[in-house]
């Protein structure tokens, strides 16, 4: 939704939870993984933003990592 609103990604997910006078937050909360972790979020461009979450056991860049991207543009 805020990509077709503005033409662009947002540029971190707190973006998403901020209201302004113009515009009502998209989300409520925070970004935590269900172990507890904070998702990481990556804009990358145009391209939709690779969001991440470190898995079960809690370490970014390990094999137990869940993410949105699939390796295509």
């Amino acid at each position: 939704m805020y990509s077709m609103k503005h033409g662009i990604y947002p540029d971190s997910l707190d973006t998403l939870t901020q209201e302004t006078e113009d515009e009502e937050a998209l989300l409520e909360g925070s970004y935590v993984d269900p172990w507890g972790t904070e998702l990481r979020y990556e804009r990358r461009g145009k391209r939709r933003p690779r969001i991440t979450s470190a898995g079960p056991d809690g370490e970014f860049d390990t094999s137990d990592d869940i993410t949105n991207y699939d390796g295509k543009p």
